[in-house]
């Protein structure tokens, strides 16, 4: 039985170096190779403009030497690099469908109108979820106002109706626009999603089309950054 037990535990020792071999390998394969990084976008007067000041993107990318994986970033961003702290308040809202939560934080001497990102997690995602509070901090050092949606039953808190987390319903989001709008009628403001948070932005502007609410004058256009820049590997969302 013993011997069994030793011999299962070295298969996967073994197992795992091989892994962890490769995802190397591929590493040192693309830092010394780069990349350069594909846009995809609308080509609006807005898009086109955000792309002529981004400069790195039209160069070609060299990663760090041991994180030219998308893979090995994932571990190493998420096992050993813990998330800033972010001084998220929690806000309640209501709709049809029930009550669910967001956060929200803003710069130090932010007023009415400073620019706002409401950003839109991937699937299971929050506030807390290590992605998002290392772009929300970024973005609050910039000077941001951030709005985040937490997805139900993604946080801990009571489900008050029988409804669930859905990659189809684009209420909650709608919702949280309308709250922004509300609260900071004249500030700027950009949707920024991951993973599945990008499709929701995407369906969200389908559906609502020309009838976007109320944004500021001056920005008709949304940013849907899970879909903004792709490397070769497609294995890094903005």
């Amino acid at each position: 039985m013993l011997s069994r037990v030793l011999l299962l535990l070295a298969s996967s020792v073994v197992t795992l170096c091989c892994v962890l071999l490769a995802l190397v390998s591929l590493s040192f394969r693309k830092w010394f190779r780069g990349a350069h990084v594909r846009v995809q976008c609308q080509h609006t007067p807005l898009n086109d403009a955000v792309l002529k000041r981004c400069v790195l993107l039209r160069e070609r990318y060299f990663p760090t030497f041991w994180g030219g994986n998308g893979h090995v970033q994932s571990l190493v961003n998420g096992l050993l690099r813990p998330p800033p702290s972010v001084p998220w308040t929690t806000k309640e809202l209501e709709n049809d469908n029930g009550r669910f939560s967001i956060c929200t934080a803003s710069p130090d001497n932010a007023t009415p109108s400073t620019p706002a990102m409401l950003l839109v997690p991937g699937i299971t995602g929050n506030a807390d979820t290590p992605y998002v509070k290392s772009f929300a901090a970024k973005c609050l050092k910039m000077g941001w106002r951030c709005f985040v949606l937490n997805h139900r039953c993604c946080v801990e808190e009571k489900l008050a109706q029988p409804r669930w987390f859905s990659l189809g319903c684009t209420e909650d989001l709608r919702t949280m626009t309308e709250y922004c709008v509300l609260m900071y009628p004249y500030a700027p403001r950009v949707l920024v999603g991951w993973s599945m948070g990008s499709n929701i932005i995407v369906k969200f502007m389908g559906e609502v089309g020309d009838e976007l609410p109320c944004w500021a004058d001056e920005v008709e256009d949304m940013i849907s950054g899970g879909n903004l820049e792709e490397d070769d590997n497609k294995h890094n969302d903005a």
